[in-house]
């Protein structure tokens, strides 16, 4: 009876263990919701006063042909200075997004999909170093990217940014 329980533990624990090496993966079919042009606003806390901000925001998303890749070109209406195009990767057989680590997938019961990253980094006015976390909802007419911080020598994470859009209609 002691040799079944130590066995049964054993594969217990041995499938505790290969479930927690399974990667979280995502695919560019995941972002294919929020492909199009997207209209909102972009919310960051201004590190110097400890404020929020609002101000309008624009994307256009599309994909990179050839590659698993994304285009995003930002534009900021009332600061058309600031607008800027970048590529978003889907990197190592998708368990990287834009160089972060993909460390939760999930459907919501709205139906959204949310994707969350990690990465250890720096920021602040100060360049500490902190933990940054992007969270990403994707549907077809909700398109959320939120990045939260947890700096090393706290325990509360704070919102730097959070980037919220509706789709702009044709």
């Amino acid at each position: 009876m002691r040799k079944v329980l130590v066995v049964f533990i054993l594969l217990i624990i041995g499938r505790t263990i290969s479930f927690a090496q399974h990667p979280v993966k995502i695919s560019t079919a995941d972002f294919r919701p929020v492909l199009g042009k997207w209209e909102g606003s972009l919310t960051y806390l201004d590190y110097k006063s400890g404020t929020p901000y609002t101000m309008p925001a624009n994307v256009e998303i599309s994909r990179l042909a050839g590659t698993p890749d994304l285009l995003v070109k930002q534009s900021y209406p009332d600061e058309p200075e600031a607008n800027e195009a970048d590529t978003v990767m889907i990197a190592a057989k998708g368990t990287l997004l834009d160089g972060e680590k993909v460390v939760s997938k999930r459907k919501l019961t709205d139906g959204n999909m949310e994707i969350v990253t990690e990465i250890q980094g720096v920021d602040g006015n100060e360049n500490k170093p902190a933990r940054m976390r992007h969270t990403y909802t994707l549907g077809r007419n909700v398109y959320l990217v939120r990045k939260d911080v947890l700096f090393d020598d706290e325990k509360e994470w704070v919102m730097r940014h959070e980037y919220r859009y509706e789709r702009r209609m044709p």
